[in-house]
């Protein structure tokens, strides 16, 4: 059982590696044009009450407090949040696009199907519990997504790029080239 575990476990850490590749090499090909800061700011606000939350619950202490403990500024600290949720943002930006150049999907069957796997793994008592609690149509975005990252790791072909003009002249995105 130990063995296998840990062979389960080199597995999904590979997964990661690859998906993490892929990311890295999509961010680094595509260009972007602006996007709403507003949403910049949602993430940012959204990240910083996770972190209040886990300081107080976890560490007993403010996030002020595990700032300082990390030897960064406030202005450090802002500075790399703002970083990754910009990322973040460029991300989903850039996965929705292909979902939507690829005609990527999901079904009503698809969502409840996955839902009730959520809902078990994660202890709700049913599917509908887990959608109410999540939001019906940010499970859908986030399984499409989803759906999305493994159709492009299961059609990775190299690192051959097309780029494909999405809003106006001005603004292009850069999509992997699938088998």
């Amino acid at each position: 059982a130990g063995k296998k575990a840990y062979e389960e476990k080199l597995e999904e850490n590979r997964k990661i590696d690859i998906q993490n590749a892929l990311y890295d090499k999509l961010m680094a090909e595509t260009s972007f044009a602006e996007f709403p800061q507003d949403l910049v700011d949602a993430k940012i606000a959204d990240y910083n009450d996770y972190m209040r939350n886990i300081c107080q619950q976890y560490y007993g202490c403010t996030l002020e407090d595990y700032i300082a403990s990390t030897n960064k500024t406030q202005e450090q600290y802002d500075a790399e949040v703002k970083q990754m949720m910009e990322d973040e943002v460029k991300e989903e930006f850039l996965i929705d696009a292909i979902a939507k150049a690829e005609s990527i999907e999901v079904s009503e069957e698809d969502i409840l199907q996955r839902a009730q796997e959520l809902a078990e793994q994660y202890q709700y008592s049913s599917a509908e519990e887990l959608l109410k609690a999540v939001g019906e149509e940010e499970f859908r975005i986030s399984l499409v997504r989803e759906n999305t990252v493994t159709f492009l790791l299961e059609n990775a072909v190299g690192t051959f790029w097309k780029a494909q003009p999405m809003i106006g002249k001005r603004h292009w995105i850069a999509l992997f080239l699938c088998k």
